[in-house]
């Protein structure tokens, strides 16, 4: 279908708004229900916590800025004529200060509705979100626009708490005593629905057929299970490594593991050390997924990117926005940001070419308390051009990179035969 011009609408229509995780939601519109309704869900993925940008769940730890404008957003009236509806996602990308720095589709629909939601979604702010020490936090956010040609459908009552559901959820979710970590797989009881609808009532409402996956924090002082997150998707190991705060370039060995599709809740002891959950895994991949694996932390010799200097900026001429260090290989992106990009420390950039050129980056750089304004350019994603980027990166910054052996700590990752 062609991409058409948007005509401004006589009536504009209702935008519901929900809010997944820790953000409260406005109150749905009251009244009569119109047709040509849309709903935005925000769904929170991943916080970067302090200058280092550390990847962490969004959990109780975060205390996430209230949302100060949502977008502006109206049905337009040729695609509502139409009856063309369902769910655009935005991946955004939300500095310390609560400003969208980035936005991308990530599941479109139409292109007249994925045009409307992208710009929508780059108007949406928040306050400041931090860490509970007062860290500041940036933030890894989905837009989800449902647009609904018919209006807004009834609520049914299977969305109401069983009475007595809890005992029957910590009968399959608690962990045993010096039990660290436990996979649920599907089917998953009754309950699961009644922990979603009561963890987040208003994500619950906002999708009502609850999340493919979870992952819960077992208090074993209290007695009771923590939501930590909600995802709505695949799970694989790569994902759940991640949510232990292991990134793929921190792994080594058989590193086709990771695409194993786990079909699962997690459930994590609240406290308990890293190294404490791998045999856990370890013996859950191999009992119920039948993949016998072995996972160990060890040190290892491998090529590294040593970073070394004194962090200066110079930046590139004749670009609209030459304050930032701009990341890239060749091609600048004519509308920069849907990659990455944020303010962080020096210490903070350098981390960030890690997980973007997917390798270790060790700091010897002179001690600064600059603040660094960076963009991620599409072409330096995981690009085999490393090299390049870095070069790129160097007269910009002042920096020098070169490439040494250098004894880190990885996850080694190996099949059991």
């Amino acid at each position: 279908m062609g991409r058409r011009k948007l005509r401004v609408p006589a009536v504009a229509a209702a935008l519901f708004v929900c809010v997944a995780s820790a953000v409260a939601a406005a109150e749905p519109p009251k009244g009569d229900e119109a047709p040509g309704k849309i709903r935005l869900v925000l769904v929170f993925r991943r916080a970067f916590v302090g200058p280092e940008k550390t990847p962490v769940e969004v959990n109780g730890d975060i205390q996430i800025g209230k949302p100060a404008s949502k977008g502006k957003m109206e049905y337009p009236p040729d695609v509502l004529a139409e009856g063309i509806g369902g769910t655009v996602q935005v991946a955004l990308l939300v500095d310390e200060l609560g400003r969208v720095t980035g936005a991308r589709i990530q599941n479109g629909v139409d292109p007249r509705l994925d045009a409307l939601c992208l710009e929508a979604a780059r108007g949406i702010s928040f306050g400041p979100s931090t860490h509970k020490d007062g860290r500041p936090v940036g933030l890894a956010v989905m837009a989800a626009y449902t647009f609904l040609p018919a209006g807004e459908p009834k609520t049914k009552p299977s969305a109401e708490v069983t009475p007595g559901w809890e005992a029957e959820f910590k009968k399959v979710y608690a962990l045993r005593e010096g039990e660290p970590l436990k996979l649920v797989r599907p089917p998953f009881p009754a309950s699961r629905m009644d922990f979603y609808r009561t963890s987040n009532p208003r994500q619950a409402e906002a999708i009502p057929e609850g999340p493919s996956h979870m992952t819960a924090r077992w208090n074993g002082e209290s007695g009771r299970l923590e939501p930590q997150s909600f995802g709505f998707g695949g799970f694989n190991l790569e994902g759940l490594l991640l949510s232990l705060g292991i990134a793929r370039y921190a792994i080594s060995g058989d590193t086709s593991l990771l695409d194993t599709e786990l079909p699962c809740d997690l459930v994590l002891r609240k406290g308990a050390p890293l190294d404490a959950y791998l045999p856990a895994l370890e013996k859950a991949l191999s009992s119920e997924y039948q993949v016998p694996a072995r996972m160990i932390f060890r040190d290892e010799e491998r090529e590294v990117v040593v970073a070394k200097g004194r962090y200066a900026l110079r930046p590139l001429r004749n670009i609209e926005d030459n304050n930032r260090v701009q990341i890239f290989h060749r091609d600048l992106d004519s509308r920069p940001g849907h990659t990455g990009s944020g303010t962080t420390s020096v210490a903070g950039l350098l981390e960030v070419l890690a997980r973007t050129l997917q390798c270790p980056v060790v700091s010897e750089v002179e001690p600064t308390d600059a603040r660094v304004r960076y963009v991620i350019h599409a072409d330096a994603s995981r690009t085999a051009y490393v090299d390049d980027v870095l070069r790129n990166v160097s007269a910009q910054t002042g920096l020098v990179f070169a490439r040494q052996a250098r004894t880190v700590r990885v996850l080694h990752l190996s099949r059991v035969e």
